[in-house]
């Protein structure tokens, strides 16, 4: 399910009443959940196939929790010889999409081969004012041997800003219902409701690089190393400020009374690394040993800060000298000395 017509802004897989919020989703082998939805990981066009396995996860897989089943994504295999597709789609509110994939085929003798792919997708909001859009990066590279061994490398970027959705209140569905007046956003850069005052960014990026080596007597040695990483924010309207509510963080001064605010939920890390080792043995063709160590290690750091709003109406940008940054506090957030914030960093392993 997805809550625009696009299906930009993501969406829900519902499994046995559960969604995947209770399953293990994998992309190669390696844990995807990390991205806020699947296609922030990997276009539909690079999925060969798609496998859900209900009940409890394998012990062997790199997850903690799979209430609702394990579901595994497997990517597009680079063609043997070179060539490449192109798709494109037009719809409804000004929706199209493009998409290229480029396949390198067998370089030289070498048995390596790659793909490289790209698409674009753009369309309005399916209520109200407000542009959605998305462009997204994957590339593929694998090398087999005769003796059953391979190595491959799935690596895919992803770039996401939309329009936060309007929920309505019960006036304003009953309204829309009888009169066709809608509750997306508003066009009017004054309005508080402004579109581009409620917007959400997000930059994700996932690797992953699975390395099967076929050993003699029997043995086999797997290994998955996989990194994913995201970064972005949430716009909403901070309201107004009050007679010395906030100060300027440069400088301490006063904001106005009357000022329009903007409040931000940052997460500048969502940050997941880890690798599973797994040594096998072939007992016989029903029996199998296999002994392995999994590490992971995570990090988030989010803040809540406030900014005030241009004159303009749209939301201030997040970086650079120019940011109007308000109520300055004692933390700050490694890198970006500019933010004033709570930050909170959760290492796990």
């Amino acid at each position: 399910m997805t809550p625009d017509s696009s299906g930009m802004e993501g969406g829900q897989i519902q499994s046995r009443g559960l969604t995947d919020l209770d399953m293990a989703l994998m992309v190669d082998g390696a844990p995807a959940a990390a991205a806020k939805y699947m296609s922030e990981d990997i276009d539909s066009e690079n999925l060969e196939e798609v496998s859900v396995t209900p009940g409890s996860a394998a012990r062997d897989l790199p997850v903690m929790s799979a209430a609702g089943g394990v579901m595994n994504s497997r990517t597009h295999r680079a063609a043997e010889k070179a060539g490449g597709m192109v798709d494109f789609s037009y719809g409804t509110n000004n929706l199209s999409r493009e998409f290229i994939r480029l396949e390198s085929g067998e370089i030289g003798k070498s048995g390596v081969k790659s793909y490289f792919s790209f698409s674009n997708a753009h369309a309005r909001s399916w209520m109200g004012a407000g542009i959605n859009q998305r462009k997204h990066i994957d590339f593929g590279l694998q090398k087999d041997w005769q003796n059953g061994s391979n190595a491959r490398l799935f690596l895919s970027w992803n770039s996401a800003d939309f329009t936060i959705d309007n929920y309505p209140t019960a006036q304003e569905f009953f309204e829309y219902k009888h009169t066709g007046n809608g509750y997306g956003r508003s066009a009017d850069p004054k309005n508080v409701n402004y579109w581009k005052n409620n917007n959400d960014h997000w930059n994700q990026i996932f690797l992953t690089a699975p390395i099967h080596i076929v050993l003699p007597k029997k043995f086999n040695f797997d290994l998955q190393p996989y990194f994913s990483m995201g970064q972005g924010w949430d716009a909403s309207p901070g309201g107004v400020a009050t007679e010395g509510q906030y100060t300027h963080n440069s400088g301490g001064a006063a904001v106005p009374a009357g000022t329009n605010m903007t409040s931000f939920f940052l997460e500048n890390e969502a940050r997941q690394v880890g690798a599973v080792a797994k040594l096998s043995y072939e007992i016989d063709s029903h029996n199998h040993l296999t002994l392995g160590y999994w590490y992971e290690n995570n990090q988030t750091i989010q803040a809540t800060p406030k900014a005030l709003r241009w004159i303009t109406g749209p939301q201030p940008a997040r970086t650079g000298q120019n940011m109007r940054w308000a109520a300055p506090c004692t933390g700050r957030m490694p890198g970006m000395s500019c933010i004033p914030c709570s930050s909170r960093t959760s290492p796990a392993t």
